[in-house]
């Protein structure tokens, strides 16, 4: 048995998968999230709602895919306790929470290896009534969003997870004008190549500019899309993800 902090019931060791990620239905917003790839690395996603907040997270587990799966399931039950912990009232401060869900997980990830592990990450809590994304990049590639000011690099690089106990992620905060995208990849979609040449960071910008998708789904079908055709017959060497974010222009008349 394994006693992780944060989770009220010790879990055994031999968790294999993470549960089927059940993707919310909110008014106001669309969240998609989409994943190929080799299935060789670590990527896992998850997401959940406690009231109009929508909380997800983002993760690149270092080692083979069956180590990381195994990772990621005991990971995933300390994000559904702590995210539901963490935010269920009206007034709460979402950064602190934000950062506290981020320390739990880093802390969990240290526990369950049983030493340092690599994992970056990239978490976010969008509330629906105003708008507002609040996020930690932990490590992560850089997020987008696109409004109507164009495509934005959203700041804020902090220590990957796993690595030091007591590593704490100051979060910060980002307003989604309504019919904003953020836009969420993995490391594989960055690096994915065609002989020596990246897809690289400038062409998601550029395909995020262009793209005249407004459903996510869509959107990041395209940006794999985009990605297999640019390696061509190139091996695709590691996992690609995509998670796209969307606040509805049906949320204006409630900012």
């Amino acid at each position: 048995m394994l006693k992780i902090p944060f989770l009220k019931k010790p879990v055994t060791r031999d968790l294999k998968q993470p549960l089927p990620v059940c993707f919310p239905v909110m008014p106001g917003a669309q969240f998609a999230a989409r994943y190929q790839g080799a299935r060789v690395g670590g990527d896992f996603f998850d997401v959940i709602t406690v009231g109009d907040r929508l909380i997800f997270m983002v993760l690149d587990i270092a080692g083979k895919r069956e180590y990381a799966m195994n990772v990621a399931a005991i990971v995933q039950l300390v994000f559904h306790e702590l995210a539901g912990e963490l935010f269920p009232s009206e007034d709460i401060n979402e950064a602190d929470a934000l950062t506290q869900l981020a320390l739990g997980i880093n802390r969990g990830i240290i526990e369950i290896t049983g030493e340092a592990h690599f994992c970056t990450g990239f978490f976010g809590c969008f509330r629906e009534s105003f708008g507002t994304l609040t996020y930690i990049s932990a490590g992560h590639t850089p997020a987008f969003v696109r409004d109507s000011r164009g495509v934005t690099e959203l700041v804020g690089q902090g220590l990957p997870l796993g690595l030091f106990l007591h590593a704490t992620h100051d979060a910060q905060l980002s307003v989604l004008e309504p019919g904003a995208v953020l836009l969420v990849y993995s490391r594989g979609v960055m690096e994915a190549r065609r002989r020596r040449t990246e897809f690289g960071i400038e062409r998601i910008r550029e395909f995020l500019a262009h793209s005249d998708v407004s459903n996510v789904n869509e959107l990041c079908n395209e940006l794999l899309g985009a990605v297999q055709s640019h390696s061509g017959s190139s091996r695709i060497e590691n996992d690609l993800t995509a998670i796209a974010l969307r606040r509805d222009t049906t949320l204006a008349a409630h900012a």
